[in-house]
């Protein structure tokens, strides 16, 4: 059965949401649809599909009822709300084109810039990260990691993979380069350089490295090349080298040689 719906997306972290129209192609069975909105679908790629909900405001036979209600709640007033990601008037599939588009950019933009908006972006950072480790924790988490990696490496074998990581590497090394040049950026050398050599020769360091050696140390006796072996003559266990030299058919103890 198909229905048109006015639905509300909100944001699990920061509270913000959506309202819009949508068409319910298998009602009462509901698709994962969230909104098309430009702000909505930037947001959904910063905070992960996982951080938001859908729930379904009204329901109608016709597109034309839906429209109507929506240009009833998504109003002017609504729209210039930062509670919110909507950017178009309501009652017209929220396209109202890119000068719509441009005008809350700007509003936005000139929003963060202010102390409100930079504390703001930094609780949704704090939010988005504790929010992201979560999640990450969970089954579908270590799915959604493993499936990201294997389209990073299949992107990367592409010809498109290799040119998109060329362009950013120039552009690092660009950014780099400029900050390098700058007292900030002299003085970050300087303390990374004297910090590494404190390091070196820190105990710390040489705990460290101890503590490699003896992990590396052992990884090395369980594989079979470096496994002690043990002489059936001489009932002693002893490192291959040895073994193979002194031990085994060879052996002073074999009666037999």
């Amino acid at each position: 059965m198909i229905k048109y719906v006015n639905y509300t997306t909100i944001n699990l972290v920061n509270g913000k949401e959506y309202k819009g129209v949508h068409k319910e192609l298998k009602w009462p069975n509901i698709d994962s649809y969230l909104g098309s909105g430009l702000a909505l679908l930037s947001s959904i790629k910063f905070y992960g599909k996982h951080n938001f909900i859908c729930i379904i405001d009204f329901v109608w036979n016709s597109s034309e009822e839906a429209y109507c209600m929506e240009s009833l709640i998504v109003d002017a007033f609504y729209c210039e709300s930062r509670l919110n990601y909507n950017i178009a008037l309501g009652g017209d599939g929220g396209n109202l084109g890119d000068e719509a588009n441009k005008q809350k950019s700007k509003t936005l933009t000139a929003f963060f810039k202010t102390p409100e908006g930079k504390s703001v972006i930094k609780e949704r950072n704090k939010k988005s990260s504790i929010s992201h480790k979560e999640f990450n924790k969970t089954t579908e988490g270590q799915f959604d990691i493993l499936r990201r990696a294997n389209n990073r490496k299949s992107l990367n074998k592409t010809e498109k993979g290799k040119e998109i990581l060329k362009k950013s590497g120039e552009k690092i090394s660009k950014i780099l380069k400029k900050f390098n040049k700058t007292d900030k950026g002299k003085e970050s050398r300087i303390a990374s350089v004297i910090k590494q050599k404190e390091f070196w020769n820190s105990k710390e360091r040489e705990i460290k490295r101890l503590e490699t050696n003896k992990i590396m140390s052992e990884k090395k006796r369980l594989t079979d090349k470096f496994k002690r072996k043990e002489c059936p003559h001489y009932n002693k266990k002893m490192d291959p080298a040895n073994y193979m030299r002194w031990h085994g058919d060879v052996c002073k103890e074999n009666k037999d040689a």
